[in-house]
């Protein structure tokens, strides 16, 4: 594993300037102060805004590793429009890039003295990862106060250089990129999500360069949303992906990533240097086949084996982040990230006599597909196994996840599979919500204040995996436990007795959990009446959207919930209220609650439909109606009355 050696910022260090009380001309005038607190008006929840932001992205070679470089200088010129404010300064770099070079300046040019810090990027969804960051404050001491930053960054492969977005986590009234594209380097600027955004493009030619000179002004720039469940950002922000096709010298022409087939070409040659010894596995794959009756069976007898005892680890660093650890060593180690899953996954199969490939896939928090040679594409790999003209997706880092299930985050998605030295696209099929429904049916008895009954829960698709992932990482003696936990909500009222579950460990059966209960303190008797709520769980409540949130919000997957209750009318009870019900139906979604009698049972029945993993911001308020009158419903009571 290579370590880059901490960034050298002696020279930084040993630049001492004065005190800030001895500056001269840094203070905010007038001006600046009212320029802030008209910014503020505009930009209410912000404290800092980037007046100019300008960053030039210029282009060399490397004649010892042939390769494209890549050197951006820019320059940020930042105003605190809050009281003040202490503003974290971030550069991101990782084994492929280098930070040169930061300084800071007051207003009057003066240089501030700072002491950068350079580390790794503690980031908890890796287990390792290359990306380290160049950070220090920025402290900011009253409203209309101003710095400049300036970074130097340095990328040691354009390949590793793939986009830039124009928006930041600060409002930005103007900002520049600016490209010197020298003509010997076949470069395309593709532009994304500009619509509704103020950017104007110019392009100039560099005669003494032989250089074109590509410059995007964009103005009156939001902060990005940070909101939870939000799509990626790629969906969201006006960004530019750097594809570089190819370049030219010494009239010899070198492709780089101008096709699909020239990044399929770049990730099979990682690959093919990979020292695979798929002997190692033989033993375990003929332990796990000895028994299975078809295809099918040892498909997933394997598939399943590598869930379950190979630990899912991501992993990020360098070239090791594009390339598949071999199948002996996740094998021995019981871990390894998507990619090193993915391959054992294939070996184990092949071994198994079927045809098994590895497929790279861009989950759905990316916006592309395959039509742009871009690293950017993707962040996953999976398996695909083609058997008897039907092709089966394999996410082996999907815990619990059913042969034919597929999770939400690639339903849909392209997935490049490979072919020799050709490849193959094709889509992940879609699920739809009658693949994934959880139902609950509760048979109740009303003994005084208690509510007695039965009650059987039964699990499909990825709610099915949700609640196997949850009640696995318990130890076995504590299942019961983690099981009436989740019923319960952990109300103390609600005691659980005499549950039975089906098997955890079998994936490709709907998952059940049956018991008998009783419910303290659900029944209100005043006089003659008795008034009874029988939605326990209510599903939804207060689930609404502010009027101010930015963003869709994203669902873990589509949902189909039904509820059934059966209340017995007591002996000398009669109905005396029944709530009224809601329909309501959306594209996307839908409400439904019905109330209906018999002679000795009142029955309750409620679904809720998601059937998109999304409710979008344009159907917020819809959304929020609907909730409005789902929780007039969850409030109303049944009530009976003593017969006379």
């Amino acid at each position: 594993m290579k370590i880059i050696p901490i960034l050298t910022l002696l020279s930084l260090c040993s630049c001492l300037a004065a005190p800030l009380s001895a500056q001269k001309n840094v203070q905010p005038d007038p001006e600046e102060i009212l320029q802030a607190k008209q910014l503020k008006v505009k930009y209410e929840k912000a404290d800092v805004v980037t007046l100019n932001n300008l960053e030039v992205y210029t282009f060399g070679f490397d004649d010892k590793n042939k390769k494209v470089t890549v050197t951006e200088d820019s320059k940020e010129k930042l105003m605190c429009i809050g009281t003040d404010y202490n503003m974290p300064i971030v550069k991101f770099y990782d084994a492929e890039s280098s930070v040169e070079s930061v300084e800071v300046y007051y207003k009057n040019k003066k240089q501030k003295a700072i002491t950068p810090h350079d580390e790794y990027f503690n980031n908890s969804d890796y287990f390792y990862s290359d990306a380290r960051v160049v950070y220090f404050g920025l402290d900011f001491p009253q409203q209309g106060f101003q710095y400049q930053v300036n970074f130097n960054k340095h990328y040691k492969d354009i390949k590793y250089f793939t986009r830039i977005y124009f928006t930041s986590p600060y409002p930005i009234q103007k900002k520049e990129l600016q490209f010197i594209i020298p003509r010997w380097l076949d470069l395309e600027l593709k532009e994304m999500n500009f619509k509704g955004y103020e950017i104007n493009k110019t392009v100039t030619y560099d005669a003494k360069a032989d250089a074109d000179i590509y410059t995007y002004v964009a103005t009156n720039l939001e902060s990005q949303a940070k909101e939870e469940q939000a799509p990626g950002p790629s969906y969201l922000y006006p960004h530019l992906l750097v594809i570089a096709k190819a370049y030219e010298k010494n009239g010899q022409k070198e492709q780089l990533f101008s096709s699909t087939k020239d990044l399929y070409r770049w990730y099979k040659s990682l690959v093919d240097g990979m020292q695979d010894n798929p002997e190692v596995l033989k033993e375990k794959v003929a332990e796990l086949t000895a028994n299975a009756e078809t295809d099918i069976d040892k498909l997933k007898a394997i598939y399943y084996w590598v869930q379950d005892n190979v630990r899912y680890i991501a992993f990020e660093d360098g070239i090791a982040g594009f390339q598949p650890e071999s199948c002996q060593l996740v094998f021995k180690n019981k871990y390894g990230d998507c990619k090193g899953m993915a391959n054992l996954t294939k070996n184990m199969l092949q071994l198994a006599g079927y045809d098994a490939r590895l497929t790279w896939i861009g989950t759905k928090r990316i916006a592309y597909d395959y039509s742009l040679p871009s690293l950017v594409v993707d962040n996953h790999m999976i398996c695909s196994v083609f058997l008897n003209d039907k092709h089966y997706f394999l996410d082996p880092t999907e815990k619990y996840n059913a042969f034919t299930d597929y999770a939400e985050r690639i339903q849909g998605k392209q997935a490049l599979i490979e072919d020799g030295d050709n490849f193959i696209l094709a889509n992940v099929p879609v699920m739809t919500i009658d693949n994934n429904v959880e139902r609950i049916f509760r048979q109740l008895n009303i003994s005084g204040e208690t509510l007695t009954g039965n009650a059987e829960h039964t699990f499909n698709g990825e709610s099915k995996t949700d609640l196997l992932y949850k009640v696995n990482q318990m130890e076995t003696d504590q299942l019961q436990d983690a099981m009436k936990a989740y019923i319960t909500l952990n109300d103390k009222n609600l005691r659980i007795s005499n549950m039975l579950t089906s098997d955890i460990n079998n994936r490709d059966q709907l998952f059940r959990i049956a018991y008998d209960f009783q419910q303290e303190n659900a029944v209100s008797e005043f006089g003659d009446e008795i008034y009874l709520d029988v939605d326990y769980y209510k599903e939804f409540e207060q689930f609404k959207f502010d009027a101010d949130r930015k963003t869709d919000y994203l669902i873990t997957h589509k949902m189909k919930l039904e509820v059934e209750t059966e209340i017995a009318l007591p002996e000398g009870y009669q109905l005396s209220y029944l709530p009224k019900g809601i329909n309501e139906k959306h594209d996307d979604f839908s409400f439904s609650v019905n109330f209906k009698t018999t002679e000795k049972k009142i029955i309750y029945h409620k679904v809720i439909t998601l059937d998109k993993a999304v409710i979008r911001k344009k159907d917020f308020e819809h959304w929020n109606q609907c909730i409005d009158k789902l929780e007039e419903v969850y409030h109303e009571q049944i009530v009976l009355e003593r017969k006379q």
